[in-house]
């Protein structure tokens, strides 16, 4: 494996081979950005988007040129209520990576309402320069339904319970208390 790295960087720092090799890894992430079902999304150092992928019309109902004209409109279609957890996000701390996902919603072009889980992280060039944040935004709208949907069944059921007077008990296997 380390032969390899090494091979890998003495072809990345020859001039020609590293420009081919560097825009053909470019095209090739770019390919899968553009292709993905997730909204992506990178933000440079001073908050411009520099990509936005396609997927974010789907989400969203905006179109990337309008994300990319209007960097703002990223923050500004989180519903209010949820602003706390988008800009409380540890990723917008230059150089901090964040694990796991924070859970938003977004008011879409046309009105409605859908829930993101959205995940970031800084970007760094090979010399450790910033570079911005890349997010990922996936449509959580129809899981967040589900699972209160759930919770509103359990604990409906729960009160019925409660109200009836009704003792419940789980039996194992061999039907013992």
């Amino acid at each position: 494996p380390r032969d390899k790295m090494k091979a890998r960087k003495a072809r990345l720092h020859r001039p020609a081979a590293g420009k081919a090799l560097s825009v053909a890894e470019a095209e090739k992430y770019r390919i899968i950005a553009d292709n993905t079902y997730d909204w992506e999304y990178w933000k440079g150092p001073d908050g411009a988007i520099l990509y936005c992928s396609p997927s974010c019309e789907r989400i969203t109902g905006y179109s990337r040129d309008e994300f990319i004209a209007d960097p703002g409109l990223v923050d500004r279609i989180v519903v209010p209520q949820d602003r706390i957890f988008f800009d409380s996000h540890v990723c917008r701390v230059m150089g901090k990576r964040v694990d796991g996902m924070v859970d938003f919603r977004i008011r879409r072009k046309d009105g409605a309402i859908r829930s993101i889980g959205h995940i970031c992280a800084p970007v760094f060039a090979r010399d450790g320069a910033y570079l911005g944040v890349r997010a990922s935004n996936r449509d959580t709208t129809k899981r967040t339904k589900v699972t209160q949907d759930f919770i509103r069944e359990r604990d409906l059921a729960q009160l019925y319970f409660e109200l009836a007077g009704v003792t419940v008990s789980k039996l194992n296997v061999s039907q013992k208390i």
